[in-house]
């Protein structure tokens, strides 16, 4: 299970509440087989960084999910809670590697692109922001704060532009 800490987080990653932090992780087939002690290995670590997280330990809890990775390198788990954790670190380049893997995995979830959007607009990323929160909406049309997100950020690139 995913899992948002309640901890305070950087202004952008408030939006991923917004979304409810959840992947379809059932659409995520491994095409690699893992052996069961690699996945107990993988879920220790990362029950382990889910902790580090909880506890505000960022640095902590991104070596746990990596060491998770090393185990089960296409958990959309792991890598959502790693991407998460990389924001609220306000390290958006590192999370916007960490989704584009996850929308690799799950390409029709809505929840991943927005994850994407907020991780491309922290990079400074904006027009790209832009389109993987278009491609959310085409997936789920009702997210009218996605809505609300695309238009904010349309008319800050069209002031920076006038600039």
């Amino acid at each position: 299970m995913m899992k948002l800490s309640s901890m305070s987080m950087v202004a952008s990653l408030s939006v991923v509440i917004l979304f409810g932090g959840v992947a379809t992780s059932a659409t995520a087939a491994s095409k690699k087989t893992i052996s069961k002690q690699a996945i107990e290995k993988a879920i220790e670590h990362q029950e382990k960084g889910n902790k580090l997280d909880d506890e505000g330990d960022l640095n902590g809890a991104i070596a746990e999910y990596n060491q998770s990775l090393h185990f089960n390198p296409d958990d959309p788990n792991t890598l959502f809670n790693l991407g998460v954790v990389y924001m609220k670190a306000n390290n958006s380049p590192e999370a916007v590697k960490v989704f584009e893997k996850l929308s690799k995995l799950l390409p029709e979830d809505s929840e991943v692109c927005n994850l994407m959007g907020v991780a491309l607009s922290g990079a400074g990323k904006k027009m790209e922001a832009i389109k993987s929160w278009e491609k959310s909406l085409s997936l789920q049309p009702d997210q009218e704060k996605v809505k609300e997100m695309i238009s904010e950020l349309k008319k800050t690139c069209a002031e920076e532009e006038k600039k």
